[in-house]
């Protein structure tokens, strides 16, 4: 067992401590029928916490997601902001296959939003202008008309499901596709 100094140990739950050891670990271009995708993805050096930010071919966010200790808040144009647990399941015929599902609250939990923009506002790894947005997104969470959505859902097309899915990728298949482009 690890033993740990109380001050250590009080430094892997501060978030703004968990905030600034983020550092941007891959970038991935994914092209669509009608438009490309951008997604940046940033881990603390724990790797307990992690943000994946998807952007447009105009570069506007369509879905940012945070998970700290388990623990999801994701802010998408369809949605709003929203709340929840990521839990890992079994999702092909041996154990090692897993996959981890986010578990959305019913209602968004304000304390979570607010220890995410805590975090967020705390993150160097990420130039102020957007971290201001992705604040923004959080806070107050714009969703875009049906007539809009509907839209939208069409220019994204092909990776649609993807940015609203539920199902986040295993950290082994997020690196792997990073790497390998699997």
């Amino acid at each position: 067992m690890i033993q740990r100094s109380p001050s250590e140990a009080a430094k892997i739950y501060d978030v703004t401590h968990v905030a600034q050891s983020f550092r941007e670990v891959a970038v991935d271009v994914v092209r669509g029928e009608s438009t490309e995708f951008l997604s940046r993805w940033y881990q603390a050096a724990r790797g307990d916490a992690d943000l994946t930010i998807w952007w447009d071919g105009e570069k506007r966010v369509v879905k940012q997601q945070l998970c700290l200790y388990g623990q999801v808040v994701e802010w998408n144009p369809i949605h709003g902001t929203r709340t929840g647990l990521v839990v890992e399941q079994e999702s092909g015929p041996t154990e090692d296959e897993t996959s981890e599902i986010v578990h959305y609250d019913s209602r968004s939990q304000k304390a979570s939003i607010d220890q995410a923009i805590l975090l967020i506002r705390a993150v160097g790894a990420i130039p102020e202008a957007d971290r201001a947005l992705l604040v923004y997104n959080f806070r107050e969470s714009p969703k875009l008309h049906k007539n809009a959505r509907e839209r939208a859902l069409k220019a994204w097309a092909a990776h649609g499901e993807d940015l609203l899915s539920s199902t986040r990728p295993s950290f082994w298949k997020r690196l792997g596709r990073w790497m390998f482009g699997k």
